[in-house]
């Protein structure tokens, strides 16, 4: 069976890429074939000779880079470490327009299953598949930046699975660059917003255990993200995919349980010898995080409900909220 699967990337990524891209193959099975399609944002002929040959060693894949026209969306403004390369899955449809169905994946992301698993879930009726969003505030934000749209069940596309067909006869990817263009000044979680906001009634729910993401690596319990306890523990203890959209395994003073793990990964590429430059002041920020998420759910209900709370209202979220409801108003 073909496996369709697409990322994208930057320069700035390509290790990331490369890590990510050999995880998936090495817990692959062999009796599939896995096509990897690279949405190309400006990596290197070098650090592509390091991708490939990183990857060698597998003979059940396919790799192709493709070059995206960076004029499409002209008008990105960056937050956070999304640049333009994190709209192109928007552009699927049309990049394959013999593809039916593929998964697209974030370069953050550690793979520890076969991924032809979750290729293999039904879509049924709906254009996309991805995992709930447990970050505690961020479908909030959401909503109050676009109150005229109802978003349900908000998302995150770090993994995401696709019905190009669908999504071809729609013509969504033009709906999605129009919604971009128009609206990149407000946008604070890139192209999850815009599938957040443009799929809200045509988006089926994962199992989280394909997406386990930082939050539930920190968070007090399984109640506080709506879980019960098995799938809770499958997530942290199992996971199928782990994506570090917290804080990242090679930034300084990352704890992260999966960080050891993906060192492993990262030390069987071409890129073992990559070393993100040391940041006293991340690596504090970072250690503060973790020790007072530690101290934080060590703390009976009451206290860390209260806790939380004041953190949420000056996260960055919501400080990008206030800055965009200024810049409106001014």
């Amino acid at each position: 069976m073909i496996i369709n699967i697409a990322f994208s990337s930057d320069n700035n990524y390509a290790p990331f890429l490369c890590v990510a891209i050999y995880s998936l193959l090495k817990n692959s099975n062999s009796k599939n074939n896995y096509h990897i399609y690279i949405l190309d944002g400006g990596i290197s002929k070098e650090n592509k000779s390091k991708i490939l040959n990183s990857l060698n060693k597998f003979k059940n894949k396919k790799i192709e880079f493709i070059e995206v026209d960076k004029k499409i969306f002209k008008n990105i403004k960056q937050f956070l470490q999304l640049n333009q390369s994190a709209y192109y899955r928007l552009l699927l449809p049309i990049i394959l327009p013999k593809i039916k169905k593929i998964i697209y994946c974030d370069c953050d992301l550690l793979f520890l299953k076969d991924v032809s698993l979750l290729y293999m879930e039904k879509l049924n009726k709906s254009l996309i598949s991805c995992c709930k969003i447990f970050h505690p505030n961020y479908q909030q934000v959401l909503q109050k930046i676009y109150p005229k749209f109802k978003i349900k069940t908000a998302i995150n596309s770090g993994v995401t699975l696709m019905n190009l067909n669908k999504l071809r006869k729609g013509n969504y990817s033009n709906k999605f660059i129009d919604f971009v263009n128009k609206n990149s000044e407000k946008l604070i979680a890139g192209d999850q917003d815009v599938l957040n906001i443009i799929l809200s009634d045509n988006i089926k729910i994962l199992h989280p255990k394909w997406n386990s993401t930082s939050y539930l690596f920190v968070t007090k319990d399984n109640k506080k993200c709506n879980l019960n306890k098995k799938v809770f523990n499958t997530c942290i203890k199992n996971p199928s995919i782990v994506h570090f959209d917290g804080i990242k395994p090679w930034s300084s003073g990352s704890s992260h349980p999966y960080k050891k793990t993906y060192k492993k990964y990262l030390n069987e590429t071409e890129f073992k010898c990559y070393k993100n430059k040391f940041d006293s002041k991340k690596f504090i920020q970072n250690q503060i995080f973790y020790n007072g998420n530690r101290i934080a759910n060590l703390l009976p209900n009451f206290l860390y409900n209260i806790i939380e709370k004041q953190y949420l209202k000056n996260n960055f979220l919501e400080k990008k909220f206030k800055e965009i409801s200024k810049n409106e108003n001014d």
